[in-house]
């Protein structure tokens, strides 16, 4: 089985256990500070990529370590996933990233995109929120119990939007960036199934605190 990339990005909401199920084999990647959090959770990084301006640099990591410099284009979690795709996963799970700041969130989603927009079937996962993207396909979301499902129109125009197992479907829709049509859907069903003809979706499960 092909290892999967997780990067362990600032901002968490939850523990990194709670956002996401490890598997023996992934690729754990930790973003700058979030190398203490791995370590606190029992959770072995095998890299460490930051330009550690929020905390020093571990003096004797257990892992790799790469160093950036402090004044730079990417985040850190951007230069993580860039060098996920150049090693080539194609499986990118990003833990956190939405628990700060609010440009830093959309920032997270944006890093999202990248990663799908090169390729990799990706996913940002905090606590009790998942987001991920769907594009000109289709695809099975299974019911997690207390989440509610949202789409959102990530292009400018979707269309060809069909919804099935919710409380309120669409079929062959189009959707827009600026018209939120699609926000806090229920699931009737164990799956959900979620299509789009051309554009690309937002998909955001989230808990109904």
């Amino acid at each position: 089985m092909q290892r999967r990339c997780v990067i362990i990005s600032a901002y968490n909401n939850s523990t990194i256990r709670a956002s996401i199920a490890l598997r023996e084999n992934d690729f754990i990647l930790c973003a700058d500070g979030r190398y203490a959090l791995a370590v606190k959770e029992g959770v072995k990084p095998d890299l460490l990529i930051g330009d550690f301006d929020s905390m020093a640099a571990p003096a004797s990591p257990d892992c790799e370590l790469i160093r950036l410099p402090v004044h730079k284009d990417d985040t850190d979690t951007m230069a993580c996933v860039r060098y996920a795709i150049g090693r080539g996963f194609s499986e990118i799970a990003i833990v956190g990233g939405m628990g700060g700041r609010f440009d830093h969130s959309i920032a997270s989603i944006q890093t999202l995109a990248y990663a799908q927009s090169h390729g990799a079937d990706a996913v940002l996962a905090d606590g009790d929120t998942t987001v991920f993207f769907v594009a000109d396909a289709a695809r099975t979301v299974a019911r997690i119990p207390g989440r509610k499902l949202s789409v959102f129109s990530y292009t400018e125009t979707c269309t060809g939007v069909t919804l099935r197992g919710v409380e309120y479907p669409l079929t062959d829709a189009v959707l827009t960036q600026n018209f939120p049509i699609g926000v806090s859907n229920e699931f009737t069903a164990d799956f959900a199934e979620i299509s789009v003809q051309s554009g690309v979706l937002l998909i955001v499960l989230s808990a109904d605190n």
